[in-house]
């Protein structure tokens, strides 16, 4: 099938647009996530890794096993794929895989590494179409879908100091999550480079318990590059914009003509976590090695399957690779303040200002101020309750009539909380009144 320009620009465009609509959309959150970004949310440096993959071609398809190590990172991927065409121009493969990660979580009260686990799934379709004699030209075109599960870990509860009132419940999040994507492959004939273009989509939910529930849905795009400086010599570069995180990668691969079969390489990746995801980095070596090389070349005159494998070695790569590689396992940091009255009094002379603080959770917090008055005289002038919250964007004075001795008045106050980028917001009060009078305060965040 013959594709003119016209079509390839119109692709392009799609794909481009379909990126930029979805990046447009995460802007104001991505802001947001800057401006009150916790401390200590730096990235997770996984490596030095050192990824092992084997591959065996036989009459159907390839076999490929890919193992990845390192001081707290460590992947088991395998990957079966299919020719399903006599002209080798059609495949099929499906990819399974377990990821264990050692990551930095951050709490209100610190943060803690801890190992966490997550299997994957998916199955990808690619067809090749046939060289058209021009120089850009649509290559191929494929789908891919993929299922991954993370299992989350109860951390147990730490009391919050100086007077240990809160106590913060602490646990991480494992998640579900799927999607796909689609898209294609672009070829410049004068210099061999392959430009491959994506749109995705991504469902994201996290399996919360101390937090509201979190999950996360929408579209993104991606791009890559594989360019061939020589027979022996390719570099691979790729850009992914996902809901959950968005991921950059690159490998530089040496295929040694003196053993056919064998390629080594150097690699790296940074995945920049979105919505309370870690972010993380990896660098390291690979060695990879085709089997099966020696049946292959004798086959090669038969009009055998695996001529997608000989006289379509474009195709045999692709099915050498996973249909779904993970570079973070999906798990966040879960948790809840439960406190009691927190309070600065001083039992000597309670005239003056009166502070404490409360710790607001993500959406609507119903507080109550109960203000009573213990001493002997009667208050006649202002009282003025000035509420502050860094976090929640909060800073507001609320007047308080006066109050008889023994008597006592509440005040309830909504505030909202948006947690995209720190689990808690700390709820500031200061209670100021001009005379010599003793002001009880119980601050409380109502269920």
């Amino acid at each position: 099938m013959n594709y003119s320009k016209k079509n390839i620009v119109i692709i392009i465009a799609f794909l481009i647009s379909t990126n930029l609509f979805s990046e447009t959309l995460h802007i104001k959150e991505e802001v947001f996530e800057e401006k009150i970004k916790t401390k200590g949310s730096n990235g997770n440096f996984l490596g030095p890794s050192a990824q092992i993959k084997g591959s065996y071609d036989f009459d159907l398809g390839t076999i490929t096993a890919l193992f990845e190590g390192g001081p707290r990172q460590l992947r088991n991927n395998f990957t079966l794929g299919f020719c399903l065409s006599n002209t080798g121009r059609t495949g099929v493969k499906i990819t399974t895989e377990h990821l264990m990660q050692d990551l930095k979580f951050n709490f209100f009260t610190g943060s803690e590494k801890k190992w966490v686990h997550q299997v994957a799934g998916g199955v990808g379709f690619k067809h090749v179409f046939e060289q058209e004699d021009s120089m850009l030209f649509l290559k191929s075109c494929q789908l891919d879908g993929y299922y991954a599960h993370s299992w989350g870990r109860n951390l147990g509860e730490k009391h919050i100091p100086p007077n240990k009132i809160c106590i913060n419940k602490r646990k991480i999040a494992g998640s579900d999550s799927w999607g796909g994507s689609g898209g294609v492959d672009l070829q410049f004939r004068k210099i061999r480079s392959i430009l491959g273009l994506e749109a995705n989509y991504d469902y994201l939910k996290y399996n919360t318990k101390n937090s509201h529930h979190f999950s996360k849905s929408g579209i993104g795009g991606g791009i890559s590059l594989l360019h061939p400086f020589s027979d022996t010599l390719d570099l691979k570069a790729k850009a992914s914009f996902r809901k959950p995180f968005n991921n950059y990668s690159g490998e530089f691969n040496w295929k040694p003509k003196s053993v056919p079969g064998l390629t080594v390489g150097l690699f790296g990746g940074y995945t920049a976590g979105k919505h309370r995801l870690a972010s993380s980095y990896d660098i390291g070596i690979k060695l990879s090695y085709l089997f099966g090389l020696s049946r292959i070349s004798s086959q090669n005159n038969k009009n055998s399957m695996l001529d997608c494998s000989a006289s379509k070695n474009y195709l045999k790569r692709w099915l050498q690779e996973p249909t779904i590689k993970m570079p973070q396992v999906l798990a966040i940091s879960d948790e809840k303040i439960s406190c009691k009255i927190i309070s600065e009094e001083e039992e000597e002379s309670c005239n003056g200002v009166i502070s404490g603080s409360l710790i607001l959770e993500e959406g609507v917090n119903n507080v109550k101020f109960l203000i009573s008055n213990l001493d002997s005289f009667t208050s006649t002038g202002d009282i003025v309750l000035h509420v502050t919250s860094q976090e929640a964007n909060i800073d507001e004075l609320i007047d308080i009539n006066s109050i008889a001795p023994n008597q006592s008045t509440e005040v309830t106050e909504n505030y909202f909380f948006d947690a995209y980028g720190s689990p808690v917001a700390v709820l500031n009060w200061e209670l100021e009144t001009v005379h010599d009078v003793c002001i009880d305060i119980i601050a409380s965040l109502q269920e």
